[in-house]
């Protein structure tokens, strides 16, 4: 039941905390939350610096169950994902890409910088039919990724004139994406972009695995989701969102 459960998650920004709270997250059977607490890591330090002295040594510790992790070695172990600390969503694109609509597998991505760091572009071809011989045209998805809202402006801007050329876009609002997320850690001795280069690397230290090779997927979609592909997969797995009315309530108060 999930009045038995109250789930926390711990996230680099502020607005998981507004978007934790949406009517689109209200599981109306059970009339609970989806997520019922989003702390920020900043607010995680503060809760150590207040009960713990800063340290993790003072925590006591509890047992996890090991089904929660993938499963390597006969040992809990936590995997990353490969691509950028935005959740690597751009790069699991290409990849099911290739391999749904070109039958190719990609190993390597590297993507193309544009007007700035934040504003990157990749382009995948591959053969409209057979292995592309001479004479074949050769289709190409245009993917990028585009932080920050000044890139985003641009982007929508191109939009609105329906000069956008891109398929597929990681849109993330932080500069340098979530890693740089507006409830992480702040620098106190050391410049902003030092703490970000070792929390890059930090996150990117956990050993890379694809999410088709975990032996608990299948296990899941025959188990609990009736299937891969099935209408109560596509229900509980896919998000949608609903536009909000603007509010102008606050505006007329009179303070």
């Amino acid at each position: 039941s999930g009045n038995r459960l109250y789930h926390v998650t711990v996230m680099p920004c502020y607005d998981k905390k507004l978007e934790a709270s949406r009517q689109d997250f209200y599981n109306d059977v059970l009339q609970t939350n989806e997520v019922d607490c989003v702390l920020t890591t900043s607010e995680v330090q503060l809760m150590l610096d207040e009960r713990c002295t800063g340290s993790l040594s003072g925590v006591e510790g509890r047992d996890v169950d090991p089904e929660l992790f993938s499963l390597t070695e006969d040992r809990a172990h936590v995997c990353g994902h490969s691509g950028s600390g935005a959740g690597g969503y751009l790069e699991f694109a290409v990849r099911e890409t290739a391999r749904r609509v070109f039958d190719m597998q990609v190993d390597r991505i590297e993507l193309t910088a544009r007007r700035n760091a934040d504003m990157q572009e990749f382009t995948l071809r591959g053969p409209q039919h057979g292995e592309g011989s001479e004479g074949q045209a050769v289709r190409e998805v245009h993917f990028a990724a585009i932080y920050g809202f000044r890139n985003i402006q641009n982007l929508v801007q191109k939009m609105k004139r329906r000069k956008c050329t891109y398929d597929y876009v990681e849109v993330m609002a932080c500069p340098s994406a979530c890693l740089n997320g507006g409830g992480q850690i702040k620098a106190e001795q050391q410049m902003d972009k030092d703490l970000l280069a070792r929390v890059t690397e930090a996150y990117k230290s956990a050993t890379e695995r694809s999410p088709h090779i975990s032996p608990l997927l299948p296990l899941l979609y025959h188990t609990w989701l009736e299937g891969q592909g099935s209408e109560k997969a596509r229900r509980l797995l896919r998000t949608q969102f609903h536009i909000i009315e603007k509010s102008t309530a606050a505006l007329s108060i009179k303070w």
